[in-house]
C-alpha cells in the first residue's frame, strides 16, 4: 500500500540547526549561576553571561583537590556566606545568584574555558531617585498688577 509519506516529507522544510555560541574570552565578567550540582567531592556549577551570543561556562570543582577546595571557597565568599552558611544550604541554594568570574582557556584537544578565580559581584547601581518636580513659577509683581488692572471685558484693539 502506498501512503505518500515520501512526499510529504519532501515538503516539510528540515529544521534549522541552531547556531553554535562562542566562547567566553578571556577577562573579568560578571555571571549568573543558571545550575549547581554536587556528587560526592565533586560540586558543578554552570554560569551563563547576559550576552547571550556567549555559552555557559562550567565550574567542575573537586573538594578532594587543593585547586577545587579554593574555588569552593572563592565562590562561597563571593556568595557572601559564612563557612556555616555554606555547610547547611543546599546546593540549590546558589542557583540564580550573580558573581565575577576570571575566566581563561585552555586549548588541548579543543579549547576549554575555565574558571580561574570567583569575586563578589558588584552591587546593582541603586535606582536614581527621580528628580523633585519643579514648582511652578512665580508671577512676578507686574504679572500680578496686570491681572488685577485689567477689566476681562476690555478688548485690546
Amino acid at each position: 500500500m502506498e501512503w505518500g509519506l515520501n512526499e510529504y516529507f519532501e515538503m516539510v522544510p528540515a529544521a534549522t540547526a541552531r547556531p553554535e555560541r562562542e566562547l567566553v574570552p578571556d577577562g573579568t565578567y560578571v555571571m549568573k549561576i543558571e545550575r549547581a550540582s554536587e556528587a560526592g567531592p565533586l560540586v558543578k556549577v554552570a554560569l551563563s553571561h547576559d550576552d547571550s551570543r556567549y555559552g555557559w561556562v562550567f565550574a567542575n570543582m573537586y573538594q578532594d583537590r587543593e585547586i577545587g577546595q579554593r574555588l569552593g571557597t572563592e565562590l562561597r565568599i563571593a556568595l557572601g556566606m559564612t563557612p556555616e552558611e555554606w555547610r547547611t544550604s543546599k546546593i540549590d541554594d546558589i542557583v540564580g545568584r550573580r558573581v565575577t568570574v576570571e575566566i581563561y582557556q585552555q586549548v588541548k584537544d579543543r579549547t576549554y574555558v575555565n574558571v580561574r578565580r570567583f569575586k563578589p559581584a558588584p552591587e546593582p547601581a541603586a535606582a536614581a531617585a527621580p528628580p523633585p518636580a519643579a514648582k511652578p513659577a512665580a508671577r512676578t509683581t507686574t504679572k500680578k498688577a496686570d491681572a488685577v488692572g485689567h477689566d476681562p471685558d476690555d478688548i485690546p484693539f
